[in-house]
């Protein structure tokens, strides 16, 4: 079981109408209290006492000491938080919770909700105790109990890997998109239409070693995507993916390198197979808060496309680092994407459109996190496209391509429990081409259903 924090007698004597908790403080040497002081009833002589019987180990004479100091009128944060721990360590822990929830309105809440944690861990209520450890890694001012409730969190999400070594996940939605095609806003052929998503992922481990902090595994991954426009089915996109990886994750570190196929259809035709190996880093604490996180990712693709799409057969490379950190109720990302391809291209006559674009992405994101349930936020991102080959589109179009693409996204996120999330979002895409055929606005608007299998 879990350790809570009682304050011993030495603090607790001089701060008890105005205290303020230590991480650790049942570290702290006890106080020394003339035997006989509890026997003349006064509140703060039994609150001394009660703490130094703690001290001592003998948990029933603490709890007996407390309790009379509180029937003798004392009415104290120090009080109720001592007597909050003496319970929990007894395993009463509906009095515990209790006496907790009552500090949660106070300026004591960070520590009060860690302790709520370790009472709903010991009862049984993994879900709620990792709302609760959630709260405090994210939005505690003490970096030590920051510490503390993520650490809680690891263990917890550690247990349950080696408890569950296979998970799912499944995403319903449906949206609707005001320009299928990309078109300019001139051109009268532009398609909006309604449609329905699926996602269907599983993950887990076909075998895995710990020791001590080091967790090696073999670990297979099967992805099942599928976007379906009810009029325009033309625009309709199926894709599958499996991937086996080697991971490892040591401390707040953590390696993956695996190998990928993929398979896409588009409008119901089967367009093209990629073959990928992704190398990935990603290191924890990397900021100014202990959830913080920095990652640095390569992928090398090959794409064989069928007949029909053999200009797209070629290569791309792919390089990310990304960073997240938070402060307080915020939550912050930041993403730098570079990307080279190699392919065939498309000539024909004199038609030539190059598929072969160098690309530079940066992507920013903002949560506020001062709701665990609710959590709402912005996204901005932009791409820069640079086609090296100039294009020929007939006698009265040429030129060199280079797009900037503006994309930005609202979002509302609710987690009515630890396997459901529901999203509601909108988006708003902007790409200025230096050929004019390519401009474009595109909106899009959906809402999405995710629960954890």
């Amino acid at each position: 079981m879990a350790r809570l924090h009682l304050r011993s007698a030495v603090i607790a004597l001089g701060l008890i109408c105005n205290i303020a908790y230590p991480v650790a403080a049942a570290e702290a040497a006890p106080l020394a209290v003339d035997a006989g002081a509890d026997a003349a009833a006064d509140p703060r002589a039994l609150f001394r006492a009660g703490a130094q019987a703690f001290n001592e180990g003998d948990l029933q004479r603490a709890r007996e000491l407390l309790e009379r100091a509180r029937h003798a009128g004392l009415a104290s944060d120090a009080l109720r938080y001592n007597l909050g721990v003496v319970y929990y360590r007894l395993g009463d822990l509906e009095s515990a919770l209790r006496e907790f929830m009552d500090l949660v309105s106070t300026r004591h809440r960070d520590l009060a909700l860690y302790n709520l944690g370790l009472v709903a861990q010991a009862q049984g209520r993994s879900a709620v105790a990792q709302d609760y450890f959630t709260q405090v890694a994210k939005m505690a001012e003490q970096d030590n109990l920051r510490r503390l409730a993520m650490g809680q969190l690891v263990s917890a999400a550690q247990q349950q890997q080696e408890e569950r070594r296979w998970l799912g996940y499944l995403s319903l939605s449906a949206g609707y998109e005001d320009n299928l095609s990309l078109l300019p806003d001139a051109v009268s052929s532009n398609l909006a239409d309604t449609f329905s998503e699926a996602i269907l992922v599983a993950r887990g481990s076909l075998w895995q070693r710990r020791e001590r902090n080091r967790l090696d595994r073999l670990e297979l991954t099967g992805n099942l995507y599928r976007r379906h426009y009810y009029s325009e089915s033309d625009f309709s996109n199926d894709a599958a993916q499996l991937a086996i990886a080697w991971v490892t994750e040591q401390g707040p570190n953590h390696w993956r390198a695996a190998l990928n196929q993929g398979w896409i259809r588009t409008g119901g035709e089967p367009r093209e197979w990629q073959t990928s190996v992704d190398l990935r880093a990603r290191h924890t604490g990397c900021g100014s808060h202990p959830s913080s996180r920095c990652e640095l990712a390569l992928r090398a693709t090959y794409i064989r496309p069928y007949e029909r799409f053999k200009a797209y057969e070629g290569t791309r490379y792919q390089l990310t680092a990304s960073q997240r950190d938070q402060w307080g109720n915020w939550q912050g990302d930041l993403r730098y994407r570079f990307e080279v391809n190699n392919r065939r291209d498309l000539e024909l006559d004199d038609l030539f459109v190059s598929l072969s674009p160098w690309r530079h992405g940066v992507q920013t994101s903002l949560r506020y996190r001062r709701w665990p349930s609710w959590v709402p936020g912005l996204e901005a991102d932009y791409r820069l496209s640079d086609y090296p080959d100039r294009y020929r589109l007939g006698e009265d179009a040429e030129g060199r391509r280079r797009d900037h693409r503006y994309q930005g996204r609202g979002f509302l996120e609710v987690k009515p429990s630890q396997r459901l999330l529901i999203t509601l979002e909108g988006s708003y895409t902007r790409n200025d081409s230096a050929l004019p055929r390519y401009d474009y606005d595109n909106q899009v608007y959906q809402l999405v259903f995710g629960l954890i299998l």
